[in-house]
């Protein structure tokens, strides 16, 4: 008795199974890729609660003494992206 050779079915099977053992080696080099980093935003207001335009606003580690300086915009927003974790 001769045994047909399975060539449609299984090999898009293996194909399938090489494909998820290359996913799941990829997975951790693609989690590794993930930061920890920090986005602080707000808002300069004046004692009357008008908007503060065009002003610096400084936010410094106090950890490295490292220090950012941003301004505000036309609404008084600022924000400082891409933040190491610390005390600010």
């Amino acid at each position: 008795m001769r045994m047909k050779e399975c060539t449609t079915t299984c090999g898009g099977t293996r194909r399938w199974i090489v494909a998820l053992c290359l996913a799941c080696l990829a997975l951790p080099i693609l989690a590794s890729a993930q930061t920890e980093l920090a986005h602080v935003s707000g808002r300069v207001t004046d004692q009357s609660g008008a908007v503060v335009v065009d002003t610096e606003v400084e936010i410094k580690n106090v950890d490295t003494n490292l220090s950012a300086t941003v301004k505000t915009n036309q609404d008084g927003l600022y924000a400082f992206p891409s933040l190491r974790p610390g005390r600010y």
